[in-house]
């Protein structure tokens, strides 16, 4: 699945199990930067493994059993960014293809 990227998205400071190392003020620009990527997670931009792996499950999640999937980041109580999942967008097409074919 290829990777495509209009911009950086701070991923050399995602981590989930070893600590955080995303400062909070550093979330809205990450999320906003992973919209121009083909990667369905954030989670999912950690590893190829990964990727496949979140990129299956938010698939089979968000389409197949049509449940309802989004980030809000909240600044100060108020939603300041909500990232919703890509499989309607151009940029995850190519992926969405490969899914539907392992998935007939």
């Amino acid at each position: 699945m290829r990777r495509s990227s209009t911009r950086p998205f701070l991923r050399k400071s995602v981590v989930y199990y070893l600590g955080a190392k995303l400062d909070a003020s550093q979330m809205t620009p990450a999320y906003k930067a992973l919209d121009g990527t083909n990667y369905p997670t954030l989670y999912g931009a950690t590893s190829f493994g990964d990727d496949f792996a979140e990129s299956f499950a938010s698939y089979v999640h968000t389409q197949v059993l049509k449940r309802p999937w989004s980030i809000r980041i909240l600044k100060d109580g108020q939603a300041d960014y909500t990232y919703r999942t890509c499989w309607d967008d151009p940029r995850c097409v190519e992926k969405r293809d490969i899914l539907e074919a392992l998935l007939r």
